[in-house]
């Protein structure tokens, strides 16, 4: 059984430490890859620069992107994913601090499968994980998809 591999694009390190640590709390099991704005991102989907060696760097079964990002925002990434026929359809979840609705019907307009807030509390966020992950990995059926 091959592992899950979740990508996560975030720019904050805090941000990036509270996720990878409630996983663990949570004992949840996924291989989780970071890229640290959008265009590192779709250098990993698409297997370019430093990403280029689909052996270390498979792609994922999940996208986790934060919308507010240097260089390429959350959603001008999840616009060239849903633009590529070969990742059009990779589960992209948007996993943001923002509640603004003109951003949660931007995603969803984009092609979106889930638009998160994030939680403050560590707890929350444990809690939130082992659900998207339980449905993710457990409950859905995933597309297999060719690699990039």
């Amino acid at each position: 059984m091959k592992p899950n591999i979740l990508l996560l694009a975030e720019d904050l390190e805090d941000d990036i430490f509270l996720f990878e640590r409630a996983l663990r709390r949570r004992n949840i099991a996924c291989v989780v890859r970071v890229a640290s704005n959008g265009n590192e991102a779709l250098d990993y989907l698409f297997g370019k620069n430093k990403f280029a060696n689909r052996v270390a760097f498979p792609l994922p079964s999940l996208v986790i992107l934060d919308i507010k990002m240097p260089e390429m925002d959350g959603l001008e990434a999840l616009k060239h994913i849903r633009q590529d026929a070969r990742l059009s359809k990779l589960p992209v979840l948007i996993f943001t601090s923002s509640k603004c609705e003109e951003d949660v019907e931007l995603a969803y307009e984009l092609g979106a499968n889930a638009y998160m807030v994030k939680p403050a509390d560590i707890n929350q966020l444990g809690e939130m994980l082992e659900v998207m992950t339980k449905f993710w990995f457990g409950i859905n059926v995933l597309p297999n998809l060719r690699q990039v």
